[in-house]
């Protein structure tokens, strides 16, 4: 830095200026929605959910309050975005990161099932006569047949499904060629008519009998 008088004489000196960034980043957050795998987890990146964050001279550093999810985080869950620029200032937003369980159950059913109508031509199949095995990821929740209450329409060979429904209501189900007898004989009632000789008469043989 230089002055001068109105004689011209001139000094100069050195001054020293020490320039100092105190505007902190702007951190900017987008919402977000994750998927759960096979694995039952599901995972977020910083750059997932950062939307447009900036700084004056540079950012430095970005990291989030979370990254890893799993079966029980479903749903909506905040997670923080921290922004810290190289002179170590800093500014942070929240994100809305939505885990979602797309991913049905397994279930197996026995080859065949072989059952026999009650003495009420009913008979009600349980799961655990057509169930084989089930899994999902984050658990099951429900076992099902359909149909479940059966009678004398089903007999002979009937598909039934059993179906599993898991914890986040994802749903899948597998079949089971089930046999079906009925338990009770039909009643047969003898039959009769009266007729001149050599005269033929037509007599309806299953009219008066029945079957339950």
């Amino acid at each position: 830095m230089c002055s001068s008088d109105l004689a011209g004489n001139v000094d100069s000196c050195m001054a020293h200026l020490n320039v100092v960034d105190n505007l902190p980043p702007v951190a900017i957050c987008r919402n977000d929605t994750i998927y759960i795998d096979e694995n039952g987890h599901a995972s977020v990146t910083t750059a997932q959910l950062n939307k447009a964050s900036w700084d004056n001279c540079a950012i430095d550093t970005m990291y989030l309050s979370r990254y890893d999810f799993d079966c029980a985080d479903v749903g909506v869950n905040k997670v923080t975005l921290t922004v810290i620029d190289k002179y170590n200032l800093r500014d942070s937003c929240v994100a809305l990161v939505t885990v979602l369980d797309t991913i049905g159950p397994y279930v197996t059913c026995r080859d065949s099932v072989v059952i026999q109508l009650d003495e009420n031509a009913q008979y009600t199949i349980q799961v655990n006569e057509l169930f084989e095995s089930s899994y999902d990821v984050c658990g099951i929740d429900t076992l099902f047949v359909e149909p479940r209450e059966l009678d004398c329409d089903h007999i002979g060979k009937t598909v039934i499904k059993l179906w599993a429904v898991d914890v986040h209501g994802d749903s899948a189900y597998c079949e089971s060629l089930v046999t079906i007898h009925g338990n009770i004989a039909p009643t047969v009632v003898d039959d009769s008519a009266r007729t001149a000789q050599n005269i033929p008469v037509l007599i309806d043989i299953v009219s008066n009998d029945f079957d339950e």
